[in-house]
């Protein structure tokens, strides 16, 4: 099989009849999220969203393909919203979890991105992703600031790498290395 995203149509519609038979064939509905990508993007959102309710751990969940657009498909990323904030409430405690919710919503409910990444942040304190990401997530609010509340801004982000740059904690799976 081609990478992912690179099937012809007949391998897609081939997946797409073995969901039929085994619907919780999780490889072919990654590799159909890649494969639909901008050209089908209803099937896309159908699959995502799939992945989202019974796979809301997968490490891949927050990459870009796997984010759905609240202007480009909104009535699916509304879905995804619901499905996010009941899965968060359902495992407060999941700080993987928590960190991939906060990836769904870094570009279009920063203030949620932030919370569920504080919440990340308090429950594994020593993995410098949760510090990477909010400092990320700081970086991104300075876009459109200026004067003191860009220095603020951009303090802010600068206190988060400074912090995941001291964490170390290899003991963490995931954990980047600074």
């Amino acid at each position: 099989m081609r990478p992912p995203g690179m099937l012809t149509p007949a391998e897609a519609d081939a997946l797409e009849a073995k969901l039929v038979e085994d619907p919780e064939d999780f490889s072919a509905r990654v590799n159909l999220v890649a494969y639909y990508g901008f050209r089908d993007r209803a099937a896309k959102d159908k699959h995502v969203l799939w992945i989202i309710e019974h796979h809301p751990e997968y490490s891949g969940i927050g990459t870009p393909d796997m984010v759905l657009n609240p202007v480009l498909e909104g009535p699916a990323y509304q879905q995804g919203k619901a499905l996010w904030l009941q899965i968060v409430k359902n495992k407060p405690t999941n700080a993987g979890i928590l960190g991939n919710a906060a990836a769904y919503f870094l570009l279009s409910d920063r203030a949620t991105a932030e919370d569920l990444l504080k919440q990340a942040q308090v429950l594994e304190p020593q993995n410098p992703a949760w510090s990477e990401h909010l400092g990320q997530l700081y970086k991104l609010d300075l876009m459109g600031l200026s004067g003191t509340d860009s220095t603020a801004k951009a303090q802010q982000a600068l206190a988060e790498f400074e912090k995941a740059q001291t964490q170390t904690s290899p003991a963490v799976p995931g954990a980047p290395r600074l």
